[in-house]
């Protein structure tokens, strides 16, 4: 098929399930039983999508989705670990004087 005719690549967020173009969302894989964060979307195995949002990122930890989508319980410490970080930096700083 010609580049027209490609299907795009579609996924569901983990968080707020809707559906958007793979180019969007955050892809993760599980390692291990600990769950990482696929930078460069190559990685083998399943993988579990999400949005580069601090709310559906939330709602996929709260509602437990990545232990769904990798099919068992999952560690989670690094994606929290990321929305720590992702939260941090889009707080309001305050100035001290």
């Amino acid at each position: 098929p010609t580049s027209s005719q490609r299907a795009i690549n579609q996924r569901t967020c983990l968080g707020c399930r809707t559906v958007a173009h793979a180019h969007e969302l955050l892809r993760f894989v599980a390692v291990n039983g600990t769950v990482i964060l696929d930078v460069e979307k190559k990685r083998g195995g399943r993988g579990a999508w999400v949005h580069p949002t601090p709310e559906c990122l939330k709602q996929a930890l709260t509602k437990r989705a990545f232990n769904r989508a990798f099919r068992g319980p999952m560690n989670t410490e690094e994606v929290q670990a990321w929305l720590d970080t992702t939260m941090e930096q889009q707080a309001p700083r305050t100035e001290r004087g």
